[in-house]
């Protein structure tokens, strides 16, 4: 599974702050926003694990709910 928006060896919680750099936020305003991002992918559980293993649903849902 090859996502150009994601790095496959860094968790979904990196992912996150790497994705919201990119569109430019501040790591303040990351930390802010984080636990609502984090909940609204509704993979808690799984978010500090390396993308490179989560499910093709679960990246759906990164895919699709990562916004910051």
């Amino acid at each position: 599974m090859s996502n150009p928006g994601f790095n496959p060896i860094l968790t979904g919680r990196e992912n996150i702050y790497n994705k919201g750099a990119v569109l430019g936020f501040s790591k303040k305003e990351i930390d802010a926003k984080q636990d609502a991002i984090v909940d609204f992918t509704e993979i808690k559980e799984f978010i500090d694990m390396p993308v490179q293993k989560y499910s093709s649903g679960m990246m759906e849902r990164m895919e699709g709910r990562n916004v910051c």
